[in-house]
């Protein structure tokens, strides 16, 4: 795995955002050189600032270009890599007439490994204890990316909040919040 300087931007302008641009400048010189070294016959992206400085720099070399949307509203980065992208590949028809200016859309759905696992009584309780979670109450897992993460991290620290979770416990998956 190689790394990059890359950042998201806000649309203030202000010192730190300064900072964040010109980082940024010296990540698409970062993205250039190490896909000239790893010499790909094609570059995808997933979304995201990341990979604004990838798609240009493999674009620049002349590179076929893919970028997958799971999303069913295209974030920014998709919709400002549009025209340096080949082909963007989604998860649902709907995203298709959100994406008008885009070279060629294609229908992938969300690629995935398929790995259910089974698991016993005692394997359920010893994992629901490791969380700290109550063995014999019901509970629900709630987790989101993308730009849905901070509506449902939200909701659901309102619902713990107002213990309206009486009947059931949550455990929350979240990178930016702890309740």
């Amino acid at each position: 795995m190689k790394t990059i300087q890359a950042y998201g931007l806000s649309t203030k302008i202000n010192i730190d955002n300064f900072k964040k641009i010109i980082k940024t400048i010296k990540g698409l010189k970062e993205a250039k050189k190490i896909i000239k070294e790893f010499n790909p016959n094609v570059v995808i992206g997933t979304g995201g600032y990341i990979c604004g400085a990838v798609i240009t720099s493999a674009n620049k070399l002349k590179i076929p270009t893919m970028l997958h949307e799971s999303n069913a509203f295209p974030g920014k980065a998709v919709k400002m890599l549009l025209k340096k992208t080949d082909v963007v590949m989604v998860s649902f028809e709907e995203t298709k007439a959100r994406l008008p200016k885009a070279k060629k859309v294609v229908l992938t759905g969300v690629p995935s490994r398929n790995l259910k696992k089974e698991l016993n009584l005692a394997e359920k309780i010893k994992l629901k204890e490791k969380y700290g979670l109550n063995p014999a109450k019901p509970t629900v897992l709630a987790f989101g990316g993308s730009q849905g993460a901070k509506v449902i991290n939200d909701a659901i620290t309102e619902i713990a909040k107002n213990k309206l979770n009486r009947n059931y416990q949550i455990l929350l998956a979240s990178r930016s919040k702890t309740i």
